[in-house]
């Protein structure tokens, strides 16, 4: 094999590796639940520590996309301090220099049951990869 086909079999082996890469990242997502003190704006121990985890992760990996979701009762809007927490959680994330247009806020209509253990608590979800689906 002469010196030439040897650089030609190099340079095309590297395009082909390049354009392997263009497909885009395998899709996949971390999650954090934030927990918050019963009937108060304030998060609980473990949700700090849930929402630094969150915050701190975005902000090195820069996800393509971070919702946060809420559980609401099946017969109206969410209440108030739902709301009030869902857009705490959301400004935590911008003031660590997340853009607005990443992080998207959700509820989730639940049962009675399932409304009242997940009334105190929200689902962080980063979601990376260029080929995840969008809705």
């Amino acid at each position: 094999m002469t010196r030439a086909s040897v650089i030609g079999l190099f340079v095309a082996f590297a395009v082909a590796i390049s354009f392997a890469g263009c497909g885009g990242t395998k899709p996949y997502a971390e999650y954090f639940v934030v927990t918050f003190i019963q009937d108060t704006p304030t998060p609980a121990e473990e949700g700090v520590t849930a929402l630094e985890n969150a915050v701190g992760e975005a902000r090195h990996t820069r996800p393509r996309e971070i919702t946060i979701v809420g559980a609401a009762p099946t017969d109206g809007p969410p209440p108030a301090l739902a709301d009030e927490r869902a857009k705490a959680i959301a400004a935590e994330f911008t003031k660590a220099g997340i853009k607005d247009d990443t992080i998207h806020i959700e509820f989730h209509p639940a049962l009675e049951p399932d409304f009242a253990q997940r009334r105190d608590s929200f689902i962080v979800t980063l979601a990376y990869g260029s080929d995840f689906p969008k809705p």
